[in-house]
C-alpha cells in the first residue's frame, strides 16, 4: 500500500524527515541530548526519546567527518589578491565515560579539550570558509587553515594576513603553510591585554600609557608602541610573564587589526 502523504512528506514509519534532523542537529550540537527533549516539544511540539536525538545528531557528524579532506597541492593559479585568515584555540568540555564501569552512565567525568578553528574569506566577499579539529595538533590544525584559504581563492599570487593572538605556534603554522605569502598580525583585542599586563611596569599612569599605544596600534606605528617599551624587556620578562611569552611575537607582528 502506498503513502500519499509520506510519500510527499518523504518520511517513513518510525522515521525523521530532513527538516527535522535538521532542527535536531542543530539543537544536539549546543546542549546535551536529553536537553534537546525539551527543546523539540517546546517549539515544535515534537516528542523524540533521547537516544533517538543521539543517533541522528552522531550519524550527521560522521557523515561530515567522512566528507573532510584537505588537499595536500598547492594551487597553480593566480588567485584572489587577498584573503583574510584566523586561527585560533579554546577549551570545549567532553564527558568520557569510565570504560571500566558495567554500567556506562556510572562513573563519568568531566575533560576539557582543546577545539582549534580556522577560517579564511576574500577580501571584498561575503563567503566565509570555516575549519575545525579536536583531533590532531597544531599540524592538523594549520592543514585546516590552508584548505580553508584554499577554498577561499588562495593562489601563487595571492595575500595571506592571518589574524592571532600572538601564540608560538601560529606564527610557526602561517609561515609553515604560507610561506613569504603569510603575514601574522596580532589582533588588537590581545595585544590590549599585553599592552595592559606590561603598562604597570612601563608608566607611573598606567591606563593613559595604555590608551597612547593604543592609538599608536590604530594608527598602523607597532614601532611607536616597541619603542615605548623595549628599554623595560629585562624588567618586562621578570615582572610580566604574559609579555614575555608574547613578546618576540608581537615585535615581529604587532599590527591593529
Amino acid at each position: 500500500m502506498r503513502r500519499l502523504f509520506a510519500a510527499r512528506a518523504q518520511v517513513r514509519h518510525r522515521g525523521c524527515s530532513q527538516p527535522l534532523q535538521r532542527v535536531v542537529t542543530d539543537f544536539g550540537a549546543d546542549v546535551a541530548f536529553g536537553q534537546v527533549v525539551g527543546k523539540l516539544r517546546e517549539h515544535y511540539g515534537v516528542e523524540l526519546a533521547a537516544e533517538t536525538i543521539r543517533a541522528i545528531v552522531e550519524s550527521h557528524a560522521q557523515a561530515m567527518s567522512a566528507q573532510q579532506s584537505c588537499a595536500a597541492d598547492w594551487p597553480q593559479t593566480a588567485g584572489e589578491p587577498l584573503l583574510v585568515a584566523e586561527i585560533d584555540g579554546g577549551l570545549v568540555p567532553m564527558v568520557v565515560a569510565d570504560e571500566t564501569q558495567a554500567d556506562r552512565r556510572r562513573g563519568k567525568r568531566l575533560e576539557w579539550k582543546e577545539a582549534k578553528l580556522t577560517l579564511a574569506h576574500a577580501v571584498g566577499k561575503t563567503t566565509v570558509h570555516y575549519g575545525a579539529t579536536l583531533q590532531g595538533g597544531v599540524e592538523v590544525a594549520g592543514r585546516w587553515l590552508l584548505e580553508c584559504a584554499r577554498r577561499a581563492g588562495l593562489g601563487v599570487n595571492t595575500l595571506v594576513p592571518a589574524l592571532g593572538d600572538g601564540a608560538h605556534w601560529i606564527s610557526d603554522q602561517v609561515a609553515q603553510r604560507f610561506g613569504t605569502q603569510g603575514r601574522v598580525t596580532v589582533d588588537f583585542y590581545p595585544v590590549s591585554e599585553y599592552l595592559a599586563a606590561a603598562a604597570k611596569a612601563c608608566s607611573a599612569t598606567p591606563q593613559a600609557w595604555l590608551r597612547e599605544q593604543q592609538q599608536h596600534l590604530k594608527g598602523n606605528r607597532p614601532e611607536a608602541v616597541l619603542a615605548a617599551e623595549h628599554l623595560l624587556a629585562l624588567r618586562l620578562s621578570r615582572a610580566n610573564g604574559l609579555w614575555a611569552q608574547y613578546g618576540d611575537t608581537c615585535a615581529n607582528t604587532m599590527q591593529a587589526a
